[in-house]
């Protein structure tokens, strides 16, 4: 690839790892809740939104993607104040 900084690699592995804990929260949230064996029809839905939204399920998915967007504007931000800039010599400096 690229002649690519440590720290662009430390970013593109964060996000990884952040997809991955993703879709580890999504599988875990998506089958029936213990709490809901044995129901059926409408009882089976409220049970499982009930479950889902109030005991944390969809809670905590959504708390990983904020976390993830947190980390991402943090780690951007870092990211273009430690970039290193190209001077161009063919240019006088405007202060000379």
């Amino acid at each position: 690839m690229r002649n690519w900084k440590k720290f662009t690699w430390f970013i593109l592995l964060v996000n990884l790892l952040f997809l991955v804990l993703a879709i580890a929260v999504g599988v875990s949230i998506s089958g029936t809740p213990e709490e809901c064996q044995g129901l059926t029809g409408e009882s089976l839905e409220l049970c499982k939104d009930v479950i889902g939204y109030v005991f944390g399920g969809y809670a905590l998915l959504i708390s990983v993607f904020i976390l993830w967007a947190a980390a991402d504007l943090v780690l951007g931000i870092v990211w273009l104040v430690t970039k290193k800039r190209k001077k161009n010599k063919a240019e006088p400096s405007p202060l000379s």
